[in-house]
């Protein structure tokens, strides 16, 4: 007797799915009725066979040795501890995804801050640090990262991001069983958009366990948004041909997310937000340094530049009320 564990799909005609206290009391005396039948015992006793411990590594080491690779690319520039802590975060504990190569972009960071950068990478497997002579802006040195990756999958990463455990392995399940999803991002602590949660934590330990509460219950679930944050986004990368890399006018930053979502949505494919992958995100390092007129000419003159492509901009904005979780009519 059991919730709906997505895990316990295979094994329907087994088991006796209930979500309410009753609903188990009445599951229970259907399981005891059924395991007097003999038939029944010899199917359970056919599927334990079958599901042996032996037969699950054979399973795990198949299914290891078929993982798609990921590419993920982080754009960096200046405060080299930024860097470092997004990229401790893809090995804290052990490497976030099986088969990962990293692509850290430098975009002018001063000497000092790109070798810190460099030395600290060599602590990691499967490292390449691409330098670039001075700052080519957002676009431009994401593209530089997505023209060298050669995953099967592209992830661009702030970074001012830590990702929390499981998130990789959840955005690339979703494009792996949603061909109509063009980009997929991850919920998070900061952002002006749907992928918010309004959620507090001290520090990087309580953060995990923050993702894990919000996102159990939520696995493979997915909900449609006008555009995806792009501090944290995973394509396709054979997509790419489609739709084209990050659109480079909008110079150091902001509408390019915007630009490239309605470029994707243009082509028939969806922009996703799955409830399954957190990342927690510093928010905006870079920018946060401009100066307050700075910062608002370059939102005026890039929207400008979004408009005559794509017509009138839609503000972003959170959401009012998430989907209930798989767990939700157990939990109440």
């Amino acid at each position: 007797v059991t919730t709906a564990l997505p895990e316990l799909a295979r094994a329907s005609d087994l088991t006796f799915v209930a979500s309410t206290p009753a609903e188990f009391t009445e599951q229970i005396y259907k399981a005891h009725k059924a395991g007097k039948k003999r038939s029944f015992c010899m199917r359970l006793q056919e599927y334990v066979a079958k599901n042996t411990w032996e037969h699950r590594i054979a399973q795990f080491e198949e299914i290891l040795g078929n993982t798609p690779k990921v590419s993920v690319v982080i754009l960096s520039y200046g405060d080299p501890e930024l860097t470092k802590t997004a990229l401790h975060s893809l090995y804290d504990g052990g490497a976030a995804y099986p088969r990962l190569e990293i692509l850290i972009v430098d975009n002018g960071s001063p000497s000092n801050a790109l070798e810190g950068i460099k030395q600290f990478a060599t602590n990691y497997p499967n490292i390449k640090v691409i330098e670039n002579s001075k700052n080519l802006g957002f676009s431009k040195g994401n593209n530089i990262g997505l023209e060298a990756a050669t995953g099967d999958y592209v992830m661009l990463l702030n970074n001012d991001t830590v990702v929390a455990p499981g998130a990789i392995y959840a955005l690339v399940r979703h494009l792996e069983r949603n061909p109509s999803i063009g980009v997929v991002g991850p919920l998070t602590n900061n952002i002006g958009n749907e992928a918010k949660l309004f959620v507090d934590y001290e520090d990087m330990e309580q953060m995990k366990n923050v993702a894990r509460q919000a996102t159990t219950g939520y696995r493979g679930m997915f909900v449609p948004i006008n555009v995806a944050a792009y501090f944290a986004v995973m394509f396709r990368r054979a997509d790419l041909n489609t739709f084209g890399l990050l659109a480079e006018e909008y110079g150091r930053g902001m509408f390019e997310d915007d630009d490239h979502c309605a470029m994707i949505k243009s082509k028939g494919y969806i922009c996703a937000l799955a409830e399954d992958a957190y990342v927690h995100h510093h928010h905006s390092a870079t920018f946060s340094k401009l100066k307050d007129g700075e910062k608002e000419a370059l939102f005026e003159s890039n929207k400008k530049k979004f408009e005559k492509k794509w017509g009138t901009w839609q503000p972003h904005k959170y959401r009012e009320v998430r989907p209930l979780s798989s767990l939700a009519s157990v939990v109440s």
